[in-house]
């Protein structure tokens, strides 16, 4: 264990971790076991209610499709990661179970409604799924650069969207140094070799956020996991054409996102919206662009069943509300005012302030509309549960902000909206508090 470290700070883990692949995977593993066995327990408990499979569905899955794909590299890293876990007093959690845990995203959202399990349009089996594609993470994020930022510099800031039962366990920082390649900053579960939130830094001057894209349909079983392309991407690019080039390799089609890439030595920002057949890269040195949700592509819109005529959905509501706020700001856009952004409850679509699912900061749990598109019903509990900010500044140090809880201080009471909302009492035996927690900063330790 030497070199690693691991502390607790305004609701979120941070840990260090360094050395070879198996070596710095025994580090991560030991220093979050306890947090690892939890959050698998939630985890299994909640696709076999999303998906109607057990765990071991996924762990299956997980093998056909990626042992003979997997880099060596991660291979040694996963098996780290589950001797740590083990040498730490925790049972049961193998090298398959860390793979389906770290492509869980890419199995129950992706490969299942495409692949692995067909269905026909009047025939639903995703358990309390209303609708053929199931949701990936939703976000709110931006970056900005040159005239739209207030010293002429790269601001970057990304709330993630999920449900609460599970993404307390979120909270994990990790600077990462391996052996080969470059330095790491990120946030994500325990366990895992990537962030998935996603908000990252590289020494390389890489900063990079994503929001993924709503109702998106599409997979290829023999492609690289997304898990992979984002953790070698972020590992071995320090521009944004290598960066580009790795994530558009072997190209899966899970968490179809737009990224949004920054590179601090040059000031240049792109955004680069990726699907399984298509893509397409946005560039500038002048400007911003903002993540909600939603393909912009032609293209790669062809990619989704999202209905772009929903004035009243979140991801248009919310770019239309990001758009506003970047423009209201242009030329004064710093970390300052990225926070404002991951607090904002501006809803387009009722022309007022209020907090609902439309909002960059936002509340299902709050909305009786729910989240359609996303397959959530009214007063769902799920929402923005974090949010981060950083600028070419604070990243040249691989230094940022962080949020733990909403954006505008709101905490969620588990007990409190289980007894205004007993339609889902089907979570209470894990549903947590999400409680908001004051910004704060990380940086990689010294």
């Amino acid at each position: 264990m030497k070199g690693s470290h691991r502390m607790e700070k305004e609701g979120w883990i941070f840990i260090h971790i360094e050395g070879d692949p198996y070596k710095m995977g025994y580090q991560n593993g030991y220093l979050v076991a306890k947090e690892v066995e939890k959050a698998l327990a939630v985890m299994k408990f909640y696709v076999k209610h999303a998906t109607g499979e057990d765990w071991s569905w996924f762990r299956n899955a997980a093998k056909q499709q990626w042992s003979k794909i997997m880099p060596d590299e991660y291979k040694k890293e996963f098996e780290g990661i589950a001797d740590g876990i083990k040498a730490a007093g925790v049972t049961g959690i193998d090298y398959l179970d860390l793979w389906a845990w770290n492509g869980w995203i890419d199995l129950a959202w992706y490969y299942m409604p495409t692949v692995g399990k067909l269905q026909t349009d009047d025939e639903v089996k995703y358990g309390w799924f209303k609708h053929k594609h199931p949701p990936g993470p939703g976000c709110s994020a931006f970056i900005a650069t040159g005239k739209a930022t207030r010293d002429g510099r790269i601001v970057m800031c990304h709330s993630l969207w999920y449900d609460y039962l599970f993404c307390v366990y979120w909270n994990v920082w990790m600077d990462m140094k391996p052996e080969k390649g470059y330095r790491i900053i990120t946030q994500g579960f325990p366990g895992w070799i990537y962030g998935g939130t996603d908000f990252w830094i590289n020494s390389g001057g890489l900063m990079v956020t994503e929001t993924t894209i709503s109702e998106f349909s599409g997979y290829d079983p023999k492609a690289l996991p997304n898990f992979v392309r984002i953790r070698k991407s972020l590992q071995y690019a320090d521009n944004i054409d290598d960066f580009i080039k790795i994530m558009t390799k072997s190209v899966n089609g899970a968490y179809a996102n737009d990224w949004l890439i920054g590179d601090l030595k040059t000031g240049e920002i792109a955004r680069l919206e990726l699907g399984l057949k298509n893509y397409h890269v946005w560039r500038t040195f002048d400007g911003y662009y903002v993540g909600s949700n939603m393909a912009l592509s032609p293209e790669v819109r062809k990619e989704t069943s999202f209905d772009y005529n929903n004035f009243n959905s979140t991801a248009i509501s919310r770019r239309t509300r990001a758009i506003e706020f970047m423009e209201m700001y242009y030329g004064y856009i710093d970390v300052d005012i990225a926070k404002k952004f991951q607090a904002d409850h501006y809803d387009p679509s009722h022309e007022k302030y209020i907090r609902t699912a439309n909002t960059l900061c936002g509340h299902v749990e709050l909305d009786p509309r729910g989240l359609p598109e996303w397959g959530y019903d009214p007063y769902y509990p799920g929402g923005s549960i974090c949010a981060e900010a950083t600028d070419s500044e604070l990243a040249d140090k691989m230094k940022l902000w962080a949020k733990w809880g909403h954006g505008c201080d709101y905490d969620f009471i588990a007990k409190d909206f289980l007894k205004e909302h007993p339609e889902y009492n089907w979570q209470k035996p894990y549903l947590q508090n999400l409680i908001s927690y004051p910004w704060t900063t990380f940086e990689i330790m010294k």
